[in-house]
């Protein structure tokens, strides 16, 4: 197995190097030359876009080509393939997102799907949320969609035991490197996700073990990699949060969850009652939106009944005008309606 591409590799001893973010990285891969470039001459050229001069970038470079050797080394281990942005498998949807990282580590096979659903929530979803997770899942596998979640516990975990329960493909999105699990309780799960031909996918090194910093940044990828986000059910303030905002910010489709009358009153369902509430001043100091104009309520999704699945359809071929069919709302809670 090929660990990494020669682009890739000159790619990530960039990326190493203090003051290179992802911005200047991708600056830098444009260059005509930058697959051909040696050590020498990207220390010569550094100064021009970070604070040193040439001999300390040479210092940095050298230090950073010890990582990437032993990087290179882990990942051939471990049988993990690293990729970055200019790479003909580096998924299209986060090449065009805002918090594309521009370097993936893979264990396993992202896929060529066309298009691909997060289905993500709270760790502790309210009594029937695996029912309402397990049918829309499923009803995105039979659409065709990759289902991409966090391996959390919860609804993370709902939604990728059901993409296997209905023999679709699954990505995993970790927030630490490849070479932990988190949680361990979902160590099985891993397994039976690359085994049925899913991938776990992280953007950080081997070794990097789990912090609250990377699992926001991990939120942040799984809504990249995706054209829709399904929030199935979250706080206020919840991890899931970051995901839903991000799926936005990148200008795509965000679907929520009417929780039925008999656990409306659940405080982990608190973010989906202010969704289906409405108020845009609300929302928006939910997930931090400056200011309504702001809010991109076209983009925002009630999943009221099965009726509305076809939406996941629609908003992907970039229609917004679905409205979905009537459903009976007798025992739902006034201005609510639900999956059950």
């Amino acid at each position: 197995m090929t660990v990494c591409s020669e682009i890739c590799a000159q790619a990530m001893l960039l990326s190493n190097v203090k003051g290179i973010g992802v911005v200047k990285l991708k600056e830098l891969m444009r260059l005509d030359n930058f697959a051909t470039m040696n050590t020498d001459e990207f220390a010569e050229i550094l100064p021009n876009y970070i604070k040193t001069d040439a001999d300390e970038a040479l210092s940095l470079l050298k230090n950073s080509r010890r990582t990437v050797e032993q990087q290179l080394e882990l990942a051939e281990k471990m049988n993990i393939r690293i990729i970055c942005s200019s790479d003909e498998h580096y998924p299209e949807l986060l090449k065009k997102s805002k918090f594309d990282p521009s370097i993936l580590y893979v264990k396993g096979e992202l896929g060529r799907r066309k298009r691909s659903a997060a289905v993500i929530g709270t760790r502790e979803p309210p009594e029937k949320f695996d029912v309402v997770g397990r049918r829309i899942t499923g009803n995105l596998v039979e659409r065709g969609f990759s289902i991409v979640s966090g391996l959390a516990l919860g609804c993370d975990s709902i939604a990728h035991k059901a993409a296997l329960e209905f023999h679709g493909h699954t990505v995993a999105v970790l927030g630490h490197g490849l070479d932990h699990l988190y949680p361990k309780e979902n160590k099985k799960l891993s397994e039976d996700i690359v085994a049925s031909g899913g991938a776990l996918v992280s953007q950080f090194h081997i070794g990097d073990a789990p912090n609250k910093f990377n699992f926001v940044k991990r939120d942040k990828i799984q809504s990249g990699l995706s054209d829709l986000v399904v929030m199935l059910a979250s706080g206020v303030p919840g991890g899931s949060l970051i995901a839903t905002k991000s799926i936005l910010d990148d200008r795509r489709h965000l679907f929520v969850p009417a929780p039925m009358n008999s656990i409306a009153g659940s405080g982990m369902l608190k973010a989906n009652i202010t969704f289906v509430r409405g108020n845009v001043a609300e929302i928006c100091d939910m997930l931090g939106i400056t200011s309504a104009e702001k809010y991109p309520s076209d983009l925002v999704h009630i999943i009221n009944g099965k009726n509305d699945y076809d939406l996941f359809e629609t908003a992907v071929c970039g229609r917004t005008d679905y409205k979905g069919d009537s459903i009976d709302e007798s025992d739902h809670a006034p201005g609510q309606t639900s999956l059950f």
